[in-house]
């Protein structure tokens, strides 16, 4: 099990719309004045903007909003991971104590991909439209990144959570890679505007055919 990183993003909108921490996938939230580590995050924006730039400031507004306790009824109720929301709230998805193992990140956005979380359908609707990567008449595809920042950089820990579709039927799958990251201004990155790197696989957990 590590911790979620920025896939938690996913479990973190639906949190975010039940608690009322924010009003809908496109109310402006602050990101706080500070310098980030990348300028795309230097401005406040939108859970659908954040999510696609990956943008950790403001998922930690809205972090700050809902309050440990709340994450821990909203942990348990989701069954996300090892339910841990630790007492730092705006950083236990980034540094721990929250963590999750693969297969239960593919159980997960396989609920979220049937509409069968412990949550309204409206949360898991705008997440699903919120992390909708491509869609075309014959596929869609929804997916979330994560990067684990970590001290030791050698290596960081790259989640690549996601569901591809084509009409009623879905593969929901979770990769899991060691490798490094770098800035890639050209076409074929990720949203993120990253390449990974001499990528090789760590783990490849779940496959979970629906249908």
């Amino acid at each position: 099990m590590i911790v979620p990183a920025s896939t938690f993003k996913v479990a973190n909108t639906i949190i975010a719309l039940e608690t009322g921490a924010v009003k809908d996938e496109n109310e402006i939230i602050p990101y706080g004045g500070k310098p980030q580590p990348f300028k795309q995050w230097e401005k406040d924006m939108s859970m659908r903007e954040a999510i696609a730039l990956s943008a950790i400031p403001i998922y930690q507004e809205i972090a700050r909003r809902v309050g440990s306790g709340r994450y821990r009824d909203w942990l348990a109720r989701l069954d996300h991971g090892n339910r841990q929301p630790g007492t730092s709230v705006d950083t236990f998805w980034l540094d721990g104590p929250l963590e999750i193992s693969a297969v239960e990140q593919a159980h997960f956005v396989a609920r979220l991909a049937q509409q069968k979380l412990d949550a309204s359908p409206r949360a898991q609707a705008i997440t699903r439209d919120i992390i909708r990567l491509e869609c075309s008449s014959s596929k869609l595809l929804y997916g979330k990144t994560g990067w684990r920042f970590a001290s030791n950089p050698n290596p960081r820990l790259v989640d690549r959570l996601g569901r591809t579709g084509r009409k009623d039927r879905g593969l929901l799958v979770d990769h899991r890679y060691a490798g490094s990251w770098n800035r890639c201004p050209k076409a074929g990155c990720d949203r993120q505007g990253f390449a990974l790197q001499a990528r090789r696989p760590l783990m490849f957990a779940h496959a979970i055919r629906r249908g």
